[in-house]
Parts: C-alpha cells; structure tokens; sequence
C-alpha cells in the first residue's frame, strides 16, 4: 500500500486511487431521472408504443431494449415518467436496489427506478461498471419500512473515482465488455447445451414404441415397473428429529444441498459420528445412491457420484437400485417431465408439499431389459452432463477473472493508457 502511494496514488474517501485520477458525485458526472406510473384504472393509458420499464425486467441484463408493458402518449403525458435516451442506465432503487441495465433506444420507467444519463466527457458503459461496484454502498443508504429505497438525493451524494480523460474511460469500458462477451457467448452455448440435453433425455428415456429412440445393436425391448420393483432396499429418508449439529463431524445434507441436479458441499452442517451411527441404523448413502427431495424442494434429484462419509435428513429419500438396474439411467429418469408429472400428481397439498416414502416406490419407471443398453444410454447422457459441467466451469473462472479485472481497471490499479 505504502509502495503504490510512493508510486503516484493518493488515499481518498472511495479508497486508493492514481494521483491524476479524480473523486467526483454521481451528480456531477449525470442526470439523475426517476420514473413514473400512469394510472392502471384508465385503459387509454396503456398498450401505446412507448416503451415503459419495471425492476423484474432488467436483473442481469446489461441491456435492455423492448418493455413487457408499454404506455400511450396520454398516459405519459399524464404520469411523473421522462423519456429516457439510448444510453440511459436503468438503475433500481425500490425493493431490488442496484440492478442496472443500458437502453438500446428511448424509454421510461415507473418509479422503481432513478436512471443516470451521462454528462460530456463522461462513457455510459464506464459508468455503468462503476456503478456495479457500489450496489453495497446504494444498500447501505436506502431505507423504508415496507419496503427499501434510496432516495434520489443520497444517490446523488455517492462518489466515484474517475479517470482523467474519456479515452481512459473507453479503454476500461472496451475490456469489461470484452470480457462480458465472452461470458455471454458462454452462456448462450450452456443454454444450447441444456436443450439438447433436454431433447436427449426425451428421445433416449422413453421407450421406442412409444416414439423414443432406439439404440442401434440393441433389440429395444423395454418394460414399466414401479421404484418399489426396482430398489434394493425400501426407499426411506433421514432421522425425523433435529440433530444436534456441531462444528466438525459427519456433513448432514438436507434438500438445500441438491442444486441443480447435484451434491453441493458449501455450505455444510455436520453431526458427530455418535449421532451418525444411530441415524445409520435407518439410513446410510453410499457411491450410486439416488436421493430424492421428498419435502420443502418435492423432486430435487441427485446421485451420489464418489464415495464419501456423510448422511442426510428427513428432506431427503434414499433410493437405492437393484443390480441389474443402472442408477444413472434412473437418476436422469427422475429428470423428465413424465417423471416430474408423476411426483406432482402424488405430493401432498401441504404449505411445503411432501411426498412419502410409499408414493415414492409408486412412481413408474421404463427401462430398457439389456442392462448394457441401459449403461450406453446413462453414458450418453452423462457426456452431456459433464460438458455443461465443464462450460459453467469455465463461466465461473471467466466471472472470477472479470471481477479481478473490475478491481483493477476500475481503481486504477493498472492503467490501460
């Protein structure tokens, strides 16, 4: 720290920043406009041609262009909403705080909103990394008691630390950019990835005469039988009562740590080996397991894919698979639609919902005889799995290098001119 002030930067109230760079007010490098509702009881107010936006529509767009709704001339004539020009960066300030968004062309907002158009010299996308950075600082400032806000007059108090020259400005805009790009090219392929995924799992899970898809060198017979017909053991779940949880011990899952068709390890809570032996007695997972959210979160799937020493709660439904039934197959079975319609069909109407253990060995599963065509049809399907896997990997480093890249660029940390 001692080394960079000797080197030219100087300490501020936003922090340490280069000796020629400046500290300057949200209200001095642009406008702030706040937004406007018509009134909702006065059809001609609506279904006009301008665009008009509310906060749920700009989360994690970094541009927006077209609104869901959109108000006539008279209901904007008749409400507090100014047109805003392309290159305005929604910002919301009511309820969701900080989500931003720059418009491709003119509109509005209602009033969950207080938008920043940039002032001369100042870049509208350099701006609105900056502004990405100060979602805590926007926090800290609203307040409200139904629900949070910040007023347009402490957004306009917020400082930031700015460049001496637009070029600069540019530079570090034109490398976030390039970086979110690449995120969104990411992005877009998992998207495309997941849909064939989908379609797979439609064509490969169903059985051939019912319009599946059948494996070629194979003869494609197939067969319907209940979970109860197919598991090993009876399905069960977890202990009933609440552990005792310590601070190192056997990790204790419960239907949070299903996410997205997977263990999560964060965020885990154990019990001691005491307890875990007693809970064993009931239930005890182990590699190739399928559990199953039967509680809270009806229908979370996942397969335990390594052997590790852990146990869950009663949230959770162990299914175990006979031997001549591979759990793979099984497990992506629960990923379907028809599978999903099944477990709706039998999930209580409880606040949470619930399913138990004896509609669960209800559920119908089709699979083919061939316990080799099985495997091939898991193993396609988990090549799939795995190069979505391998794609939000590399989207999480990507994101990972992009928010290095903004505490550098935006801090002036390291100049790019």
């Amino acid at each position: 720290m001692e080394l960079m002030t000797k080197q030219g930067y100087k300490q501020t109230e936003v922090g340490l920043i280069p000796e020629d760079w400046s500290t300057l007010t949200i209200e001095e490098v642009a406008n702030v406009i706040a937004g406007g509702t018509p009134s909702t009881s006065i059809s001609s107010y609506w279904n006009g041609d301008i665009e008009w936006f509310t906060p749920t529509e700009i989360s994690g767009a970094k541009y927006s262009s077209e609104s869901v709704r959109k108000i006539s001339k008279a209901g904007f004539n008749n409400c507090s909403a100014q047109i805003l020009p392309k290159g305005a960066i929604l910002m919301t300030t009511r309820a969701s705080i900080g989500d931003l968004s720059i418009l491709l062309n003119e509109a509005c907002t209602n009033q969950g909103f207080q938008s920043l158009i940039s002032k001369k010299d100042v870049d509208n996308e350099f701006l609105y990394y900056l502004m990405q950075t100060k979602e805590s600082e926007l926090l800290k400032n609203a307040s409200g008691s139904t629900f949070l806000e910040i007023s347009p007059t402490k957004i306009k108090a917020i400082r930031l630390p700015f460049p001496p020259t637009l070029t600069e400005q540019k530079a570090i805009a034109t490398a976030l950019s390039d970086a979110d790009k690449l995120i969104s090219s990411l992005e877009l392929l998992i998207t495309k990835k997941k849909a064939i995924k989908q379609g797979a799992m439609q064509r490969l899970l169903t059985p051939p005469n019912k319009g599946g898809k059948r494996l070629p060198g194979f003869s494609g017979e197939w067969v319907e039988k209940s979970i109860k017909e197919i598991v090993s053991t009876p399905v069960t779940d977890g202990p009933h009562e609440t552990p005792k949880f310590v601070r190192e011990g056997i990790p204790f899952l419960s239907v949070n740590n299903i996410v997205n068709n997977k263990i999560n390890e964060s965020n885990l809570r154990y019990i001691s080996k005491e307890d875990d032996l007693i809970y064993s007695q009931k239930c005890k997972p182990i590699f190739n397991d399928i559990l199953l959210g039967k509680a809270a979160s009806v229908g979370k799937v996942a397969i335990v894919e390594k052997n590790w020493d852990f146990n869950i709660w009663s949230p959770l439904a162990l299914i175990r698979c006979k031997s001549n039934i591979n759990p793979s197959f099984v497990f992506y079975s629960f990923q379907t639609k028809q599978m999903a319609n099944q477990i709706d069909g039998l999930t209580n109407s409880s606040s949470q919902g619930n399913i138990g253990m004896v509609d669960i060995e209800k559920l119908k599963i089709s699979f083919p005889k061939s316990f080799e065509e099985q495997n091939c049809i898991a193993e396609l399907l988990s090549n799939i799995a795995a190069d979505i896997e391998q794609l939000e990997t590399k989207k999480a480093k990507y994101q990972s290098i992009k928010q290095g890249m903004m505490q550098e660029l935006l801090t002036g940390k390291t100049r790019l001119v």
